[in-house]
């Protein structure tokens, strides 16, 4: 048995439209130590991150979602609660991304599939930035 990648405690929001892929995420990040909160979509988890602003350290969400997508979402939490970082995550390639949802460098992304390792490792090195 493989002992897992550093984690944390700190709260983060993860904002997915899959169940699956948003439960699978819950997981990884709850097995590494983090204080979980998750979203459906951008409008509750607008909801959700200004329930929370005081302990939110991070946002992690899917690029295309119904409604609300995560661009728009990143750029609303950006605006409201600056000490947040955002992350996020494609199936879609980063320069599909810059193209198309005009994604700025500082920005991270998630390539999806991703392992808990390469998770953990993305959350902590935007965490500690």
């Amino acid at each position: 048995l493989r002992a897992l990648p550093d984690g944390g405690s700190e709260t983060v929001l993860v904002v997915e439209d899959e169940v699956t892929v948003r439960q699978t995420l819950v997981y990884m990040l709850q097995k590494l130590g983090y204080r979980v909160l998750q979203a459906e979509n951008g409008k509750v988890a607008l909801k959700v991150a200004l329930e929370n602003r005081q302990e939110l350290r991070l946002l992690v969400t899917d690029v295309v979602m119904p409604e609300m997508g995560g661009k728009a979402l990143a750029d609303i939490v950006k605006s409201m609660l600056p000490h947040v970082r955002i992350i996020m995550a494609s199936g879609y390639p980063r320069s599909h991304l810059a193209t198309h949802w005009n994604l700025a460098e500082d920005i991270k992304v998630l390539q999806k599939p991703f392992t808990i390792t390469s998770l953990s490792e993305m959350v902590r090195e935007v965490l500690d930035s």
